[in-house]
């Protein structure tokens, strides 16, 4: 009878928990849209790469499904770093008929074979499903909704060879879906690389096929009619690649660590950036010639696979910046502060990155030692920007305040890839209120739950330093797969009473009185006794 009951409760286990994965699966049909068309462009890079997707979908009148369901790879999967979805009606209709859309992580994959599709969504709106397909004079039905789909991708493509040497230039190796994966049937598609040089080694498509060609740096597979929706017992779709010279450094933030303090006394943002700097190309085969190194500075023919210096680019109204790693002072840095005049309030709300050059404060780096494939750096950089009037701070009244606080600044690229800023893997932003300050509100410049793009949180914790009697309220927001798109402002409100504003000052004048009185005390009992 024991054995009869444990078997029925491991039934009913299973059962349950079959269940509960088969109703995790997204609800969709393969006749829930027709796809007229999808169109791939990738523009290679090193640690960045760009991918614009078209869709030209049309969908039947008596379908209810709101929910597009877009495919990606699982390589694309794990390194998705941003997304922007724009949908439109077709051609004939207003262009005011658009709208912005969310790229949501539907946490399922298909088994398609040993590369599982990994399913994305959008929620069209609902007149862009009541909206009929136009019919042209010639009776071909006009797809009536457009989605224009631009995905940005961390460190796709992978270095070839491993290591290289001193004078020579990177190489890199794109692999990637040569036919788009989508769960319907689409009627036409093609897929087209670019790469940043045009100087191509080789492309390639397996299982191989007639339908690749190359026009100076562009490589296009296709165009494929009659594609077949991907199900569970689909192959996975034929694989392309592209090797190609990359002539630039590929340059990543491994992570970066950002603390920054609110002193409403000293009138002041103080910030203080932790930096692990790393050249994620190709290794140095054999040793460092700083010879060479020399020789090839002074008459160009040193390989470009090297980080020498960047710029970064700071809001207008900068001061008092440094530059130091674990030695010291690093004197081979320069810092030109942006002119107060240029300094306007609505440059709060602009990326620095995103400032024109004339107006900003540019920091100059210089690492002690030039940056080959595979090195390391690790620094500090720091600043401070004004917080009253015409700063990142503002007065709401009634004890309220309000602060701005750029999650990150993006390092720019030396060129050779997309998006134009270096990649972070992590960053993690702490601002530290002034003692006695309670959060009220925090808002952030990109989805706090979006695991579609790389997991953000955000955390509250107690900051306590020297002085300090009941620590300060601090805020810690941290996200993976960081790109320049999420350079915007985090925006904390807070609480502070005129006592709190006092209350360090108080503190001190109480500990020193006494301190003052004890000592008085102890001179008075030991003159008694004398």
């Amino acid at each position: 009878m024991l054995a009869k009951r444990i078997g029925l409760a491991l039934a009913a286990l299973i059962v349950g928990t079959t269940s509960s994965l088969a109703s995790s699966a997204p609800a969709y049909s393969a006749s829930d849209f027709h796809v007229h068309s999808i169109s791939v462009n990738h523009e290679l890079g090193g640690a960045t790469h760009t991918t614009s997707q078209l869709h030209l979908i049309e969908q039947p009148s008596s379908a209810a499904q709101d929910k597009y369901y877009i495919s990606l790879s699982p390589q694309e999967a794990a390194s998705l770093s941003w997304s922007e979805v724009n949908a439109k009606f077709g051609p004939g209709l207003a262009p005011e008929q658009r709208t912005v859309l969310s790229l949501r992580n539907e946490g399922y994959s298909i088994p398609t074979g040993d590369s599982p599709t990994h399913l994305y969504s959008v929620t069209l709106p609902p007149n862009f499903l009541t909206q009929p397909a136009e019919k042209e004079e010639r009776g071909i039905v006009t797809p009536n909704i457009t989605l224009a789909i631009d995905l940005g991708f961390h460190h796709i493509s992978e270095a070839l060879p491993k290591a290289v040497g001193q004078k020579e230039d990177a190489s890199l190796r794109w692999t990637g879906d040569a036919v788009p994966r989508s769960v319907y049937a689409v009627g036409k598609a093609r897929v087209k690389a670019k790469s940043p040089s045009a100087k191509i080694h080789s492309y390639s498509m397996e299982p191989p096929s007639s339908e690749i060609t190359k026009s100076g740096a562009t490589i296009t597979f296709g165009p494929f009619e009659r594609i077949k929706p991907l199900t569970v017992d689909s192959a996975p779709p034929p694989t392309a690649q592209v090797h190609h010279t990359h002539e630039h450094p590929i340059v990543a933030l491994v992570s970066l660590d950002r603390h920054v303090e609110v002193s409403h006394w000293g009138d002041s943002l103080s910030f203080k950036d932790n930096v692990w700097l790393r050249n994620d190309g190709p290794a140095l085969k054999g040793h460092f010639s700083r010879v060479d190194h020399q020789v090839g500075t002074f008459y160009g023919g040193r390989g470009r696979n090297l980080v020498l210096d960047f710029g970064l680019q700071l809001p207008p109204k900068a001061r008092d910046a440094y530059f130091v790693d674990q030695i010291g002072n690093v004197s081979t840095s320069n810092f030109r502060s942006g002119h107060p005049a240029l300094g306007r309030e609505q440059d709060v709300d602009t990326p620095s990155h995103s400032l024109p050059a004339h107006s900003a404060s540019l920091l100059q780096l210089q690492p002690r030692y030039p940056l080959l494939g595979g090195w390391n750096y690790t620094f500090t950089i720091g600043w401070d920007l004004p917080l009253g009037p015409g700063g990142w701070g503002k007065s709401l009244g009634a004890g309220k305040y309000s602060v701005a606080v750029p999650f990150w600044n993006a390092f720019p690229s030396s060129g050779g890839g997309p998006g134009g800023s270096v990649p972070a893997k992590r960053v993690e932003t702490r601002i530290v209120l002034p003692e006695g300050a309670e959060v009220l509100s925090v808002h952030l410049p990109f989805e706090d739950d979006d695991a579609a793009e790389g997991a953000a949180t955000v955390r509250y914790e107690t900051h306590t330093t020297y002085l300090d009697t009941v620590g300060r309220a601090s805020v810690v927001v941290s996200k993976e797969r960081v790109s320049h798109r999420h350079a915007g402002n985090i925006y904390v409100v807070y609480r502070l009473s005129g006592w709190q504003h006092v209350r360090k000052i108080g503190a001190v004048a109480g500990v020193a009185a006494a301190l003052f009185a004890g000592t008085m005390g102890v001179r008075r009992v030991g003159g008694k006794k004398v």
